[in-house]
């Protein structure tokens, strides 16, 4: 993300103003400039707003004459989200909620479909990547009654089609094309463009329809879409929801894509996202998560086009105030380093508290001037979720040098 034009954001900000004005331009600057891609990830403790603020920004760029945004894909698969749930101009809902906060786990599929059949109307090539991507094939059946009569009037959503016939929604060239998917697994990459579109009519009116998927695999075994464990579930709808807003222009939206997620899908997430956009380049990610697996592993493959905007509340005051800093992936030196800066935690063992203790002590010689900051910084990490009594130790004996050789340093500094 670009923000060179943002001054002194490692400052507190105003109580959310602030950090949503930072948002609103670098977004507006990358898709604008057209030099992308840009991600965010927006990290922060339960708490800190990162879904609301992905709320916020959908509500402004999707309601803006000007927004730079040709489309703003809201992307959630869990129970709950902050995004309004409806799909208005710009604005593309691909959440879990189908009413108020309910999830009705049998149009599961129906929605996948959906999903997948508006990105093969736009390009087909979309199915093929979301295919390679997740290395299985994708495909819908539709079950034939058990009196093996076909009748479209019943087998779809009578509250749908509101006492009208089944001829006044389709055709009958239609309606042929739709009998014809009955009872056979059909690829969606198999699907011309006019079955596509038919297809797609025939769901508005929610039939029973099933996903299968074929893995690619040496056995190829295909197996219901439900019968995938939650962690694959929940990578394929995401890639897939993805895939339909994905085109130039693009604001993507995505909370807490980690759900479920196995350690390795997490490590390539950044990866494959970026690989499911093929050639694009003017869009914007903004991805809202608790995962230090996904940005650390993001740093490693893309450090140029990605920041972190790292959300805090001084938890010490009776109406805590939001601040947030950011720093691009780019400055992200190590999993362990990242987790101890932006995530506030010192994992078990981790050697990086060493490492920011001499690095700190370094820095205090090269730079006699910033002792204060260094010393608030110490002190600071020795409150840190995990770091151990000896690792508290070492910082306060580092405190202790800083403390009692401070004004040395600036006599050595100076060469006296």
């Amino acid at each position: 993300m670009n923000v060179k034009s943002v001054e002194a954001v490692d400052t507190p900000q105003a109580p959310d103003e602030g950090l949503f004005g930072f948002l609103v331009d670098g977004i507006q600057m990358s898709l604008r400039s057209g030099d992308g891609p840009h991600f965010t990830y927006i990290i922060g403790n339960n708490g800190t707003g990162k879904s609301r603020q992905l709320a916020r920004l959908a509500g402004y760029f999707g309601d803006r004459d000007d927004s730079a945004a040709h489309v703003i894909g809201c992307i959630s698969n869990a129970v709950y989200d902050r995004f309004t749930l409806t799909n208005r101009g710009r604005i593309e809902y691909l959440g879990a909620r189908t009413s108020g906060n309910a999830v009705f786990h049998a149009a599961i599929d129906r929605q996948l479909s959906k999903i997948i059949l508006k990105g093969i109307l736009r390009n087909k090539s979309v199915v093929r990547r979301l295919e390679q991507s997740l290395a299985m094939d994708f495909m819908f059946s539709i079950r034939v009654p058990e009196s093996g009569k076909i009748d479209l009037q019943k087998l779809v959503d009578r509250r749908k089609l509101k006492n009208a016939p089944i001829s006044s929604f389709l055709n009958r060239n239609e309606q042929i094309i739709v009998t014809g998917f009955f009872g056979k697994q059909v690829r969606f990459s198999s699907l011309s463009t006019v079955q596509a579109t038919v297809l797609q009519k025939f769901l508005d009116l929610n039939p029973d329809v099933r996903i299968f998927i074929r893995r690619r695999d040496g056995m190829r075994v295909t197996i219901d879409f439900d019968q995938l464990s939650t962690g694959e579930q929940n990578r394929a709808l995401t890639y897939a929801k993805v895939l339909a807003v994905a085109q130039e222009g693009a604001l993507i939206l995505i909370d807490e894509p980690e759900i479920s997620l196995h350690l390795h899908w997490q490590m390539g997430f950044h990866e494959r996202l970026r690989a499911i956009f093929g050639g694009l380049k003017r869009y914007h990610v903004v991805v809202a998560t608790h995962s230090p697996v996904i940005i650390s592993e993001g740093a490693r493959v893309d450090s140029s086009d990605a920041a972190v905007v790292v959300l805090e509340r001084d938890e010490g005051k009776e109406a805590p105030d939001l601040t947030f800093r950011y720093h691009k992936f780019g400055e992200i030196s190590s999993h362990e380093r990242l987790v101890l800066k932006d995530f506030n935690t010192a994992t078990f063992r981790t050697i990086s508290v060493d490492v920011e203790i001499a690095e700190s002590v370094l820095d205090a010689l090269e730079q006699p001037d910033a002792v204060q900051d260094i010393v608030d910084k110490l002190e600071s990490m020795s409150g840190k979720l995990g770091v151990s009594d000896e690792d508290k130790e070492n910082i306060q004996a580092a405190l202790n040098v800083l403390r009692n050789h401070a004004p040395t340093m600036v006599v050595e500094e100076n060469g006296q």
